[in-house]
C-alpha cells in the first residue's frame, strides 16, 4: 500500500538549471523514495514531479525541445525516464575542473629563475 503523504520537495526544491542536474536529481530521488514504502519510484511519478519542479532555464529547455516535451506528454515508461535523464544531465552537466596530470619531475623542470629576478624573490 503506497504512502498516503505527498513529498513536500522542501529538500530538493525547484530546479532552474544553475547547478548540475545530477546533484539536484539525487535530492529529488531522496524525497521521492521517502514517499514510497518499497523505495521504488514509478517513472510516471518521477517524470510528473520533475515537470512540476522545473523553472527558469530548465523549464524553457523542456518547452523548447520537442523530444523532451514528448517524453513528458507520452506514456511514462522506464525507457522514457532513462532517455529524459540522459538528455537532462547532458544539458545541465557536472562542471569539471580540467587538470593536467604532471609528475614532480615535470613540474620541477618548468621552474626557472628569470634573469631580472633575485634569488630571494625566486625562492
Amino acid at each position: 500500500m503506497p504512502n498516503q503523504s505527498r513529498p513536500t520537495f522542501d529538500f530538493c526544491r525547484t530546479y532552474n538549471g544553475s547547478e548540475p542536474a545530477s546533484h539536484w536529481l539525487k535530492r529529488l530521488e531522496f524525497e521521492l523514495r521517502g514517499d514510497s514504502w518499497s523505495g521504488i519510484i514509478a517513472p510516471e511519478h518521477y517524470l510528473s514531479s520533475v515537470d512540476l519542479l522545473l523553472i527558469g532555464d530548465a523549464a524553457d529547455w523542456v518547452e523548447s525541445s520537442p523530444e523532451i516535451s514528448t517524453l513528458f506528454a507520452g506514456s511514462h515508461t522506464s525507457e522514457s525516464l532513462n532517455r529524459f535523464l540522459s538528455l537532462f544531465k547532458e544539458r545541465f552537466p557536472t562542471k569539471s575542473i580540467e587538470t593536467i596530470p604532471t609528475t614532480f619531475s615535470e613540474e620541477l623542470e618548468g621552474l626557472h629563475q628569470n634573469a631580472e629576478e633575485s634569488l630571494t624573490s625566486y625562492y
